[in-house]
């Protein structure tokens, strides 16, 4: 009878049951993940608590959330640290982002479950689990714009997804938006994005689109695309007063019509492109604050008695020197021997390198 019931739950997939080694091994991959490059996907994703809900077809399983309301039974304390394990029957489940209580949480199938409906690897539950905690992102960041942007699927039933010479237009209009991004310089990317826009007018008087359907395209690239990484700004190179060189002001909105700019940020790299200004902002957590905040910490950034110039700069070095050991050692792939589990932070190496 074992046998046969053992051979019964491997023939319809539920031999493994989640989660396992290498599904709590994935999870803390792309937390990691978050952590280390969320910011250069969008500044402040590194630090979002975004809960996970992993479904298939017996349980939902829900990671990290403090509070889950009735229903939820916790089956698992620090399933991964400072983060437990709950479960419920399926409600519904959906790849998007749903709401637990008060929180957006990120919401996939878990990986076996997705690979009997589509052969793929981890590497794309990954991505597309990442993919689904940016909505989350979006939802407790933005809240009104997320709201909007979902009411237009009241119009997704009346937009020709069929219609053959649109599915052709968009795929030439996504081959010159990847044309734009490939482009080498300032002049290039101006044409090449003018090239864009230009046939993006065209594919929509073509297909016919009302103000609504192509209300309907804006919010879903903001949701899904290119919208959420576009924003309207305004650079120039100006002189402030007491100051004895030139400086560049870039101010960004996130929408066209926003009567308030949601940044403003200024450099003295007066010949730096927009783009380039903003990728440099983008490093200041990840970079600089980072470093500060790791060094007073653990490190003793804070901590020199030393009276003199050099000696405090030796101090500085010396700090920077084991800051860059200990990142090194958080970069590789695998625990070394002083260490009991993954590093994954300055905090972390440092402990561990003290036990």
């Amino acid at each position: 009878m074992l046998f046969a019931a053992a051979a019964f739950m491997l023939a319809f997939g539920q031999a493994n049951v989640f989660p396992t080694a290498e599904d709590k091994r994935e999870i803390e991959g792309l937390l990691r993940f978050q952590r280390q490059y969320g910011d250069g996907i969008w500044p402040g994703f590194a630090r979002a608590n975004i809960p996970i809900l992993l479904y298939d077809e017996q349980f939902e399983y829900l990671i990290g959330h403090p509070s889950p309301p009735e229903g939820w039974t916790r089956i698992e304390v620090g399933f991964l640290p400072g983060k437990d394990l709950h479960r419920r029957p399926p409600h519904k489940p959906s790849a998007f982002t749903v709401r637990v209580g008060d929180i957006w949480c990120a919401s996939f199938a878990t990986f076996d479950y997705m690979a009997k409906r589509l052969q793929s690897g981890r590497e794309l539950h990954i991505a597309a689990t990442i993919h689904e905690m940016f909505h989350a992102f979006q939802a407790q960041t933005a809240p009104d714009r997320f709201k909007s942007a979902m009411a237009v699927y009241a119009f997704e039933s009346k937009y020709p997804e069929s219609d053959s010479v649109l599915l052709e237009d968009w795929k030439r209009e996504g081959s010159l938006l990847a044309d734009a991004l490939a482009t080498a310089t300032p002049d290039e990317t101006r044409s090449a994005v003018a090239n864009f826009l230009a046939f993006r007018s065209e594919r929509r008087t073509r297909a016919k689109l009302d103000k609504d359907l192509i209300a309907y395209e804006t919010q879903l690239e903001w949701l899904e695309g290119i919208g959420n990484r576009t924003q309207w700004y305004f650079t120039k190179k100006i002189r402030l007063p007491d100051y004895t060189h030139a400086v560049r002001v870039v101010i960004l909105w996130r929408n066209q019509d926003d009567k308030e700019p949601a940044k403003i940020l200024i450099t003295n790299q007066t010949h730096w492109e927009v783009s380039r200004v903003l990728r440099g902002y983008g490093q200041r957590w990840t970079g600089t604050e980072t470093l500060h905040r790791d060094g007073k910490q653990h490190l003793g950034l804070g901590d020199c008695q030393l009276r003199s110039g050099e000696g405090q700069t030796r101090h500085f070095y010396l700090v920077l020197l084991v800051h860059s050991l200990l990142v090194a050692q958080l970069r590789q792939g695998r625990v070394h021997a002083w260490a009991t589990e993954t590093l994954t932070t300055i905090g972390e190496a440092c402990r561990a390198v003290l036990r």
